[in-house]
């Protein structure tokens, strides 16, 4: 299997009808400026310097990226409440591992929730598989105001054996 060719392929998954608009929310997100961001339970993003017109934008793209199945997230005061609270399993797992300088890799990562809390623990690279182009708008959703160095890629488990 090429990977290339499996990449340039699922990138046609976002002119799907349904997909197209939403990705279109998700590429025209406002910029805001001096966003912070906490790693905690619920994953919140918060500016001082932030309008009214761009909160709502926000708003209505979290909305348009229904359903939300892992989290919560916080963003700019609109709190995005999934179907699971993640961050029990999280909370379980995260005693027991170390994660410092180590390549991670999330399988059936979802919307990217359990990487963005990894990033408090200094890894040397977090990388998230998922098939599924809706989780993918969600995380690039998130992490458009994040910014963070995780690497997303819309592989299933079967296709992980041609990845490097």
């Amino acid at each position: 299997m090429n990977l290339e060719k499996i990449r340039e392929e699922r990138k046609k998954w976002f002119e799907w009808k349904d997909n197209k608009v939403k990705k279109s929310l998700v590429d025209n997100l406002p910029n805001i400026q001096k966003i912070e961001f906490d790693l905690q339970d619920t994953i919140n993003i918060k500016s001082q310097f932030i309008e009214a017109k761009n909160k709502e934008i926000i708003y209505q793209t979290a909305l348009a990226l229904r359903p939300w199945r892992k989290g919560p997230f916080s963003i700019f005061d609109t709190f995005i409440d999934t179907e699971w609270k993640s961050y029990i399993k999280y909370n379980l797992l995260k005693p027991h591992v170390q994660l410092k300088d180590k390549v991670v890799g999330d399988i059936g990562c979802n919307n990217g929730y359990y990487l963005f809390r990894m990033l408090d623990q200094e890894p040397k690279k977090l990388v998230g598989f998922d098939p599924s182009a809706h989780c993918k708008m969600q995380f690039d959703f998130i992490n458009h105001f994040i910014k963070s160095p995780i690497i997303y890629e819309l592989l299933g488990v079967l296709l992980l054996k041609v990845h490097k």
